[in-house]
């Protein structure tokens, strides 16, 4: 029976997911050759390297309570794998910079209230990474998680995956918004305006180099100073789990909690 190794991508990591997958797509015989069998996209029958977004799902997950739905999830995907897992790769960043790009990766979709009424509530959240992570232990019972904390590259992905595969790593676009496309689309939204995808890709694109106005998601200074010392705490309670790893060699406190 094949050990299986998941990369599990929250969707603030949706641009880093695509990267990693396509490098895992082109390096099939090589992971083939280093023992680890074939990748796939999702819980496919076979594969040995998973790479999976619908355990997080999509930013308003991450926006209610803090991906609540994501033990049950990883307790279905569970039931359809072939063999024990290996290794869970998750990419992580700080609560303070998460919930405003969960935000903007919403606003690009929908009417959203404005960040500055939503502050406070995500402030008085419980629910945080380090429950993530227990609910991704108590559904798979891996050998070891890994945590990336951001920025992550597809090569660190890779090398705390398959560290023995020696695959080449195609490096994620940026996944930056720009506020004054968000603050176009949210203009359209509330008048009633349906955006095609395409159309709103399009309007990424061409407020790419605009200038920038203020931020239009940002958490006032002392919530912030709030979600750091809530993210230093869950650093230091994932560093004390069995079989947790932050970083490819271990925990560095002084990135983590920046």
């Amino acid at each position: 029976m094949q050990t299986q190794h998941l990369f599990l991508i929250p969707p603030m990591f949706d641009t880093l997911g695509s990267a990693v997958a396509r490098s895992l797509a082109q390096g099939q015989g090589r992971l083939v050759a280093a023992g680890y069998g074939m990748a796939a996209l999702g819980p496919v029958e076979g594969a040995g390297v998973i790479v999976d977004q619908a355990i997080f799902g999509r930013a308003g997950a991450g926006l209610k309570g803090f991906f609540p739905l994501a033990g049950a999830r990883a307790r279905a995907m569970a039931e359809m794998l072939d063999g024990p897992v290996g290794r869970i790769v998750v990419p992580m960043m700080a609560l303070d910079q998460a919930y405003p790009m969960l935000w903007r990766q919403q606003a690009i979709r929908r009417v959203m209230p404005d960040f500055d009424g939503l502050g406070p509530k995500f402030c008085r959240f419980k629910r945080g990474w380090a429950e993530v992570v227990e609910d991704l232990i108590a559904a798979f019972a891996p050998e070891e998680v890994v945590v990336l904390h951001a920025p992550v590259s597809s090569a660190q992905v890779l090398s705390a995956l398959v560290p023995d595969a020696g695959l080449a790593a195609i490096e994620p676009v940026s996944n930056v918004i720009p506020d004054t496309a968000i603050a176009m689309l949210q203009r359209l939204y509330r008048q009633g305006v349906e955006v095609p995808p395409k159309q709103v890709m399009r309007m990424i694109e061409q407020h790419q180099h605009a200038l920038q106005p203020a931020p239009l998601a940002q958490f006032a200074p002392e919530d912030r100073a709030e979600m750091r010392r809530h993210f230093a705490t869950e650093m230091e309670r994932l560093a004390a789990m069995p079989h947790v790893r932050i970083g490819l060699d271990g925990l560095d406190f002084a990135n983590a909690a920046q």
